[in-house]
């Protein structure tokens, strides 16, 4: 529940998956656990749209935007810029990337950036409901060593996620 990102890298492809906890779990006092998906940033997207909820008395509504940081000044959020002085934008440690996250308002919200592209997942909580859900991905070809047919099993795959081994594990 740190609320910190982080840039995980891995020797094989990976899927990743960010799990939020529920109400009394975390300190937070909204929602249930849900779970996304996350995209690869080798996925990014010029525009994405996405609908927060306020279906089932979902009260807060959030959209987090991954981005290069060399694009900074080229993403644009619902017509406008996306600023330093409007948003949260933070740059992820030992990356070239950014991200903001951004609180919305219940409905419809395009999100887009010609450049470099962006990766958007939208999520909200209720009191005792919660959603979150990625805005899509391209389906290019990843450059990673590609694993045989049957290869998983038991094969050995290094990754490094940046984060305290005490407070969160991996398989």
């Amino acid at each position: 529940n740190s609320g910190d990102a982080a840039f995980i890298q891995a020797s094989k492809p990976i899927l990743v998956a960010q799990f939020n906890v529920g109400v009394n779990c975390s300190g937070y006092n909204l929602g249930d656990p849900s779970m996304v998906l996350l995209n690869s940033i080798e996925q990014t997207l010029d525009t994405v749209t996405l609908f927060n909820s306020s279906f089932e008395q979902i009260t807060e509504n959030y959209i987090n935007i991954i981005f290069k940081m060399s694009d900074r000044g080229n993403v644009v959020f619902d017509g406008q810029k996306l600023t330093d002085a409007t948003n949260e934008i933070f740059d992820l440690t030992n990356a070239d990337f950014s991200y903001a996250r951004v609180r919305v308002n219940s409905g419809s919200h395009t999100i887009s950036s010609e450049v470099c592209g962006i990766i958007a997942t939208a999520y909200g909580y209720g009191e005792a409901e919660s959603y979150a859900y990625s805005g899509g991905a391209r389906f290019s070809p990843i450059n990673a060593d590609p694993i045989v047919d049957g290869g998983c099993l038991n094969d050995t795959i290094v990754f490094d996620a940046g984060l305290s081994e005490k407070r969160y594990s991996f398989e």
